[in-house]
């Protein structure tokens, strides 16, 4: 059996999407069930009579190996505003945010040769993790809801356009992460930062999907060092008790140093943790990220080089 999954941006809610990117897919873990809402009535016999199937919601997530063109058209997806009319492409979380919808399509093929795919339109991404990890791609996972039914088709999907997504990927060994204007690329063992946008779907009486939130959009940040250097833990803790806000910064690049920026100007420690203190020392770390109205946002990336002209091609 093997897999592809393409993704494509939507014009509008209930307009399939007709230009796609193959991601380079790590996990394809997105699916969805079967629903049997049986009869409860009572017929003097002793067995369920009868029943209504219906499609499922989509539910999971998938796993990517991340390019600029990919990150940048999730942006808008997971609430992101959009810039590209200067020679950066330039995407802020808002105060409040506005999604845009998008198609996944999961296309089956098994050892005879015969394929099948799924249709996910409407979706919004609900999460959103890229993990730094030694001597690996960055790896990006999100987590979708949608708000049409899925539908299973017989046969291969067949774009109307294939979006050519031929940039590298980014690698670990590229990486810079900078915290409250220190660090090293080196100093982190893993790294990961979350967005999480806390919505949900609700079927709704007619059989459709209503979007809902369950709380506050967040960022969060978490870390591991397998060797703590004292002065340096000192300062996260004091800056911990204190409440005090600290600005991150990462810089992901591939093999042709095309680079995109994380800046996340106001973030607090709610978590530090030491774990064995054999050897050299673990520590592990969670940072949230605030609102900064200096800023006007919580967060900021910007894909170098890639808007004006360029961002027809990427």
């Amino acid at each position: 059996m093997s897999v592809k999954v393409y993704l494509g941006s939507q014009t509008a809610k209930g307009v399939q999407a007709t230009d796609f990117i193959n991601l380079r897919v790590t996990d394809p873990g997105i699916t969805y069930g079967i629903e049997v809402i049986e009869s409860t009535a009572l017929t003097g016999k002793e067995w369920t009579e009868g029943g209504i199937t219906t499609a499922g919601q989509l539910s999971g997530s998938f796993s990517s190996e991340m390019t600029r063109a990919l990150l940048k058209m999730m942006a808008t997806t997971t609430g992101f505003t959009v810039d590209d009319t200067g020679a950066d492409t330039v995407m802020k979380a808002p105060k409040i945010a506005t999604y845009s919808f998008f198609t996944i399509v999961k296309e089956f093929t098994d050892d005879a040769g015969k394929k099948i795919h799924e249709i996910y339109n409407d979706c919004i991404i609900n999460t959103l993790s890229l993990a730094i990890v030694v001597d690996a791609y960055v790896i990006g996972t999100w987590t979708p809801i949608s708000l049409s039914k899925p539908q299973t088709i017989a046969g291969e999907f067949i774009p109307s356009t294939i979006i050519n997504d031929s940039e590298k990927r980014w690698f670990s060994e590229k990486s810079i992460i900078i915290l409250d204007g220190n660090g090293e690329q080196c100093e982190y063992d893993n790294f990961t930062l979350a967005i999480n946008n806390n919505l949900s779907t609700n079927k709704v009486i007619c059989g459709a999907y209503k979007m809902s939130k369950g709380g506050q959009r967040s960022i969060e940040a978490t870390y591991n060092v397998n060797s703590i250097e004292t002065v340096g833990y000192m300062e996260r803790i004091e800056k911990s008790l204190k409440g005090e806000g600290v600005a991150l910064e990462v810089t992901l690049k591939n093999a042709d140093d095309q680079e995109i920026l994380f800046d996340i100007p106001k973030m607090k420690f709610s978590t530090i943790t030491t774990g064995s203190m054999n050897g050299s020392g673990t520590e592990s770390g969670t940072l949230t990220a605030n609102w900064d109205d200096t800023a006007n946002t919580s967060c900021t990336i910007t894909s170098k080089g890639t808007g004006g002209s360029a961002s027809k091609t990427i």
